[in-house]
């Protein structure tokens, strides 16, 4: 396993690079801030003077060159618009967006785990039929649509919880139940079919054949096996919700890392762009080294080679 697990590691620096050129290059596909960052009445000298300023007056070629070495420094730029470091703007959206995507993602695991199991077990029952079509209403449901439903529900009908904002438990739970229940949908369907094949199995009939009680196969020996595929896709989701969720956070006003990449995108920032999708690329890459290494403990026959 140290080996496989040092086989990553030496692929994650080359992957980022990788990643760090192709948002590098796509970035300055999109535009030229200069002309957001000055108002109308700018003069041409004024725009060359802020690119210079900005180093944008350079070649392509020189412009990647200087944020390759800056990038292996550790300096991942500063902000064209907030002037402050790019690192520090998105990395103070963090903790929002984990406060939003932890509780998010627990809600979706109860709500699919659960409800996939109950529906495998109680195959082809009303029950199961309800879940069912829950989930395919989960998956018919933006997420941002579900996000404005609930508040017109729940903060302008009945005024009992915040519309938007940030700050005390009450403004999670409308983002919360929104993301939780639009991931719940994947979760209870993968679950479900997940279930149903390892409940098929010989070993399991050998199980029960043996006299051992229904919830200890179900627990023990079904569920763990089908947890397998629901780690790598729930793993998947999370590590999603981490780069932030644009248009939930943009429903509920909600400051995480989604808002302050769209402003970016807008304004065309090129330093917060390329740090927040490199973080994202680092957190997907290790986020993902974290799922393989869990299918050994959940199924210890898994090799690592």
């Amino acid at each position: 396993m140290a080996r496989y697990i040092l086989q990553r590691l030496v692929q994650v620096p080359l992957t980022l690079l990788a990643m760090a050129t192709v948002v590098f290059i796509l970035a300055r596909i999109a535009g030229d801030p200069v002309q957001l960052l000055l108002p109308i009445w700018a003069t041409q000298d004024d725009l060359v003077r802020i690119r210079a300023n900005l180093g944008l007056d350079q070649p392509m070629i020189v412009q990647y060159l200087i944020f390759v070495r800056e990038l292996l420094q550790g300096d991942f730029g500063t902000s064209i618009f907030k002037s402050r470091p790019a690192l520090d703007v998105v990395a103070e959206r963090f903790p929002a967006t984990i406060q939003l995507a932890v509780p998010s993602m627990l809600v979706a695991l109860i709500i699919g785990v659960g409800s996939g199991v109950i529906a495998a077990v109680k195959r082809g029952s009303t029950i199961d039929l309800v879940v069912r079509g829950t989930a395919v209403a989960g998956y018919g449901i933006p997420a941002f649509v579900l996000g404005i439903i609930l508040m017109i529900t729940f903060s302008v009908w009945l005024a009992i919880l915040p519309v938007s904002g940030h700050g005390t438990p009450l403004h999670l739970i409308l983002p919360v139940l929104t993301l939780g229940w639009y991931l719940s949908a994947g979760i209870t369907r993968l679950t479900r079919s997940s279930m149903l094949e390892i409940l098929s199995n010989d070993y399991i009939r050998t199980a029960r054949a043996k006299g051992l009680p229904g919830q200890a196969v179900l627990v023990r020996h079904a569920l763990r096996n089908a947890l397998l595929p629901v780690v790598t896709f729930a793993g998947t989701l999370f590590i999603h919700l981490l780069g932030g969720t644009i248009l939930v956070e943009s429903v509920f006003a909600w400051p995480g890392v989604g808002m302050v990449m769209l402003e970016a995108i807008q304004s065309r920032d090129y330093p917060i762009i390329q740090t927040g999708v490199i973080l994202l690329a680092a957190f997907n890459l290790f986020g993902n080294l974290l799922i393989d290494l869990t299918y050994g403990y959940l199924n210890p026959r898994i090799r690592y080679g």
